[in-house]
């Protein structure tokens, strides 16, 4: 059954990237971006991973309102940008209002 279960995430994994690639589908969220505590490895991680999901990162403002971070936009296909907040340690809840869900 797992294994099932794991096999129709892909599908629908690569279906929704076909989907974005032939229509061009893309999402933007915005967010505080907190930085790391100047651990480098985490820093470099964190880039590496935009790089390799072609996200994009756009900073709207150096001194945003959420405590004085940087408020930025993230740009990319759906599926990325949600792995991407689920990596940032971001629960289910947390990611839906990101996407808009809520």
């Amino acid at each position: 059954m797992k294994s099932s279960l794991k096999a129709v995430k892909q599908f629908q994994k690569i279906a929704g990237l076909l989907n974005e690639e032939i229509t061009g589908t893309k999402k933007t969220i915005e967010m505080d971006l907190v930085p790391y505590t100047g651990d480098s490895s985490t820093d470099q991680e964190f880039w590496s991973f935009l790089e390799s999901h072609n996200i994009t990162l756009s900073i709207l403002t150096w001194h945003g309102p959420g405590g004085g971070y940087p408020d930025v936009e993230l740009t990319g296909s759906e599926q990325d940008l949600r792995d991407l907040l689920q990596s940032m340690g971001h629960d289910e809840d947390d990611i839906a209002m990101y996407m808009g869900e809520e």
